[in-house]
C-alpha cells in the first residue's frame, strides 16, 4: 500500500512500539548488542534466540518482560487457480494441436498507485504481462487488486490470447515463484510446459518502459495542478 494517514489505533500502536524500540536501544547503549542474540543449546541442534520484548497482562494493565525467543520460520504461500469451466477446457485443449513461439509471463507490481476514491488510501496493483518471443511484442496485460482474490483474471488473459491466436505457445518461461505456482495448474491441465528461469529480459524492458511512462505520467498530472 500507498503512505497514508495512520488511524487513532495505529497511532497508540506506533506510540508502543516506539517506547519499546527505546529501551532496547539504551540497554544497547549501556550494555553493547552482545545481549541480542543467543545461542539455544538443545538436544535437536544449536538454535538461535533474539532478545524480545514480549508483554504480559498483569493486574488490569501490561508489564513487559525480556525474553530469548526463535523467530518462526518464513514459509512463503503461493497461489494457484485452475479452470473451473470444463467445456472452456476442452475448447482451449484443440488448440493445442498448433504451437507458436516461447511466451515469457510476469507478475509483478505497479510502479504507480491508484487511488479508486478521492479519499481512499492509495494501493500498488498488481499486473501480468505476456510477451512472445517469436515476434517480440507484448501480447496482453491485466491489472488487478491482488493475486490472492482476483489471480483468476491473469489465467483468463492467457486464455483469452491462446483462443486470440488459436494456438499454444510452444512453452512459458517465468521468472517468480508467485508466477510459476499461479500457473502451474493451468498449464499442466493443458499440457503446456512450464518453466522457470533466472531473468526474463524482454519483460524486464518492458517493465522499465513502464515505470518511465508511469513517471511521464505523475510528472504530466503535476503540472496540471500547479
Amino acid at each position: 500500500y500507498f503512505p497514508w494517514y495512520i488511524s487513532s489505533d495505529e497511532c497508540r500502536f506506533f506510540t508502543v512500539i516506539i517506547n519499546q524500540c527505546i529501551y532496547v536501544a539504551l540497554k544497547c547503549k549501556e550494555e553493547g548488542t552482545d545481549f541480542l542474540r543467543h545461542t539455544k543449546q538443545d538436544q535437536a541442534s544449536d538454535r538461535i534466540t533474539f532478545f524480545t520484548r514480549v508483554p504480559e497482562r498483569k493486574n488490569g494493565g501490561i508489564k513487559w518482560n525480556n525474553e530469548y525467543l526463535v523467530p518462526p520460520e518464513y514459509t512463503p504461500q503461493y497461489n494457484t487457480f485452475e479452470i473451473a469451466d470444463e467445456l472452456k477446457l476442452r475448447r482451449l485443449k484443440k488448440l493445442g494441436k498448433q504451437k507458436g513461439a516461447a511466451w515469457e509471463v510476469d507478475t509483478f507490481y505497479s510502479p504507480g498507485p491508484v487511488q479508486e476514491e478521492p479519499d481512499a488510501r492509495p494501493y500498488y496493483p498488481k499486473v501480468c504481462l505476456v510477451y512472445e518471443q517469436g515476434r517480440g511484442k507484448i501480447l496482453g496485460f491485466n491489472i488487478v487488486r491482488s493475486i490472492e482474490d482476483e489471480g483468476i483474471r491473469f489465467l483468463d488473459l492467457i486464455s483469452e490470447i491462446i483462443e486470440k491466436y488459436k494456438q499454444f505457445p510452444f512453452k512459458i518461461m517465468v521468472q517468480r515463484d508467485e508466477t510459476y505456482f499461479l500457473l502451474l495448474h493451468y498449464c499442466q491441465k493443458l499440457g503446456i510446459t512450464l518453466e522457470k528461469v533466472d531473468h526474463l529480459l524482454n519483460l524486464e524492458e518492458a517493465r522499465y518502459e513502464m515505470h518511465n511512462f508511469f513517471e511521464y505520467m505523475g510528472d504530466t498530472s503535476s503540472e496540471f495542478d500547479d
